[in-house]
């Protein structure tokens, strides 16, 4: 099982048939802040608006959880193209809980092509083989048939007794999945 140091001291990169997952790097910064403050994506974040008002301020967040690691963030990348398109998360990982909570989101040019779901169970399956996690968690608006979709895909379930439906800003209406293992 990897632990902080071994991820510190080499961070995962993760292959599949089309998507290369990696560190989020400096590199990235434009592309991130396109992808996240894009009107069909942002709101769906349930993100403080700070956070996207300046690329830099929004790559130092993820540069400080990179730091931290109380979230594994990985740029979605196609193979031959290694920019951003996306992003997926493990965040709130809690290596002796064994727990953490699914995060994702995709520029729009690449929506329903199944890249969020190949990125997402790229990331379960190495949270789960490489991490020891034993329970992840996820969220999305009632509304979201994609994101939903996409959770089911990946072998979550609806939880009928969600912990919390509410989103960091206060909004409810968030429906909740679990993956347990």
């Amino acid at each position: 099982m990897l632990n902080r140091t071994d991820i510190r001291r080499n961070y995962p990169i993760i292959r599949t048939d089309r998507l290369v997952l990696r560190k989020i790097g400096p590199e990235d910064e434009i592309n991130l802040y396109n992808c996240i403050s894009d009107p069909s994506v942002y709101p769906h974040l349930g993100l403080h608006s700070f956070s996207a008002l300046f690329p830099s301020r929004l790559y130092r967040y993820f540069e400080e959880s990179n730091r931290t690691l109380s979230t594994l963030h990985f740029a979605i990348c196609l193979h031959e193209d290694v920019s951003l398109i996306g992003l997926v998360s493990l965040q709130k990982w809690d290596d002796e809980k064994g727990t953490a909570i699914l995060g994702y989101c995709i520029s729009p040019p690449y929506w329903n092509k199944g890249i969020a779901t190949e990125a997402v169970r790229a990331v379960i399956e190495f949270g789960i083989q490489e991490l020891g996690l034993k329970k992840i968690r996820g969220r999305c608006e009632e509304g979201n048939a994609a994101s939903r979709q996409v959770m089911l895909n990946c072998g979550m379930v609806r939880e009928d007794e969600p912990q919390d439906n509410m989103d960091v800003l206060g909004n409810p209406g968030l429906i909740s999945f679990v993956l347990q293992v």
